[in-house]
């Protein structure tokens, strides 16, 4: 066991994650071993009281195993509660209380069969503040991993950090000039070789021994931080390789592992035209883990966008309706796609369906994305053709057949291009003018249609109802013509006739007398 001193006010983060070797696979991240259920799930929370650690108590106590939230900084070393680049949530154990207070908190991992290589990188920052006491008062924090089949410590992986204010690395706090801290650092707990084991993490804080004087820590934890990011794309001309940060140093090597090709946390390289493997030396700071080996293997992602658009000839406004057919690949699914069609609408479809609310050119866009983030774009155009919007007015669409004339007023209009015109009539008569008149032979109902054809023939139509009225036959008789004016007389025998329809009746009698009736009798 490493005994290495740190000091009193201690607070440490710690990011974990699976896989030793990355190979283009991970593992499955522990259940909530990143605390971002928000909560102490699969995690076994224990008290006790320190110097040493004892902690035999089960059970989360309040204050003293906290999950942390939001964008809160440390007090002493200005850093966030929950790190950077992790998740929403961390836990805290400990508080600022004293009284030789201790707090531990246990996971069970379960190695995966068949994965011989495994490990965890845990980032950390620590905090504290040096009372001066001997070694053994020294509040500390603890990380301890063991086979939990045979409770045998785990080489490498096993530290005691004991708190003092002259540790390579700490920085004195601005707000106590006892308190020192070391901002976001990282490490190793390596468990290659325990495949189908289950082997306990234990992180563990404890106060002074007399009781004067405590630390605490913050524990977070993320799957992602241990993979080597990286990203190639077939069109980029250089891909870069991301170790996980907090290391103390990186030794990047090639293929061979003979090659040194840099030592930053970052390596720019040259896009493979095929596979190429890459590798990564981290060494952590003094007494936080062994130097741990990662590898890389850039797959070179090539993504091709391509559509074809059904109709594919320009078709008329009205009525339009396009069909847009993805034809895109990769060679890395699933791919993701985002559609622009030129009129301000956009659609994350595979496949598409639009039809547009204008007449006009548009430039359709498709993003072909891969699951890596390669995009590849692809434009075409379409053009769709104005269709004529047809309408005309009648001086009167109901007129008595003497001497009647329906003119016809054309309204049509186009947004761009010509038109021509074809009037039909029910009674089988047509014209081309732009706005004709007609008189037809008969009474009856009849219909007008207009057909509007532009020089791209794009066409639109209306049709309207118009009435002519048969002509009524006014006819009367009179019982007698001349009548003395005693006790006369006149009766008036109505008959008017109409070919179709019904007639009503005004009579007027020259006496500015006048009747509605059929058949009126009047005397003077």
């Amino acid at each position: 066991m490493k005994i290495i001193k740190v000091g009193i006010y201690l607070y440490f983060f710690i990011v974990l994650c699976p896989n030793k070797i990355w190979s283009q696979q991970t593992s499955t991240c522990p259940p909530n071993i990143d605390f971002e259920s928000g909560n102490l799930s699969n995690w076994k929370p224990f008290t006790g009281s320190c110097c040493p650690i004892n902690t035999g108590t089960a059970g989360a106590s309040t204050g003293r195993h906290t999950i942390m939230s939001g964008t809160g900084t440390d007090p002493y070393g200005g850093f966030p509660v929950v790190p950077s680049g992790g998740g929403s949530y961390a836990l805290r154990i400990g508080n600022s209380g004293t009284s030789r207070q201790a707090e531990k908190v246990r996971y069970f991992v379960r190695v995966p069969n068949n994965v011989n290589n495994y490990s965890f990188i845990y980032r950390y920052a620590v905090v504290f503040q040096d009372p001066g006491h001997t070694a053994a008062q020294q509040p500390r924090f603890e990380v301890k991993t063991f086979d939990s089949a045979t409770n045998q410590s785990i080489n490498c992986n096993t530290h005691t950090y004991i708190a003092a204010s002259n540790i390579p690395g700490f920085t004195r706090s601005k707000v106590s000039s006892s308190v020192y801290y070391r901002a976001w650092s990282t490490a190793t707990i390596n468990l290659s070789g325990y495949a189908g084991r289950t082997i306990i993490l234990d992180f563990a804080s404890g106060d002074c021994s007399l009781g004067g004087h405590f630390g605490y820590g913050y524990v977070d934890l993320s799957c992602g931080l241990f993979q080597i990011n990286t990203v190639a794309c077939k069109k980029q001309k250089t891909s870069t390789l991301t170790a996980p940060p907090g290391f103390q140093s990186y030794r990047w090597l090639d293929s061979s592992k003979t090659q040194v090709l840099g030592t930053s946390s970052t390596l720019v390289v040259n896009t493979p035209s095929s596979l190429k493997k890459y590798y990564v030396v981290l060494t952590p700071f003094q007494g936080f883990g062994c130097p741990d080996t990662l590898s890389t293997q850039i797959t070179v992602t090539n993504v091709k966008a391509d559509f074809s658009i059904e109709p594919s000839k320009n078709i008329c406004f009205k009525g339009n309706s396009y069909s847009f057919k993805n034809n895109s690949s990769t060679n890395s699914n699933p791919m993701s796609y985002a559609w622009s069609f030129g009129d301000g609408q956009t659609s994350t479809l595979t496949s598409p369906n639009k039809s547009y609310n204008t007449a006009d050119s548009f430039n359709i866009r498709l993003i072909t994305s891969s699951a890596e983030g390669c995009k590849d774009t692809l434009t075409k155009g379409l053009r769709i053709l104005p269709t004529p919007i047809v309408k005309f007015n009648i001086n009167d669409s109901t007129q008595c057949i003497k001497n009647h004339s329906f003119k016809f007023t054309n309204t049509s209009t186009i947004s761009s291009g010509s038109m021509t015109y074809n009037w039909t009539f029910s009674d089988t008569s047509f014209s081309t003018s732009i706005s004709p008149s007609k008189s037809f032979n008969t009474f009856g109902n009849y219909t007008v249609k207009l057909k509007v054809t532009s020089d791209k023939n794009c066409t639109d139509s209306i049709t309207k109802n118009v009435s002519v009225y048969a002509m009524p036959i006014s006819r009367f008789s009179v019982n007698d013509s001349d009548q003395c004016i005693k006790n006369h007389l006149f009766r008036f025998t109505n008959n008017s006739s109409i070919l179709s329809g019904t007639n009503t009746f005004n009579w007027n009698f020259g006496d500015n007398t006048s009747s509605t009736n059929t058949a009126p009798t009047k005397a003077y």
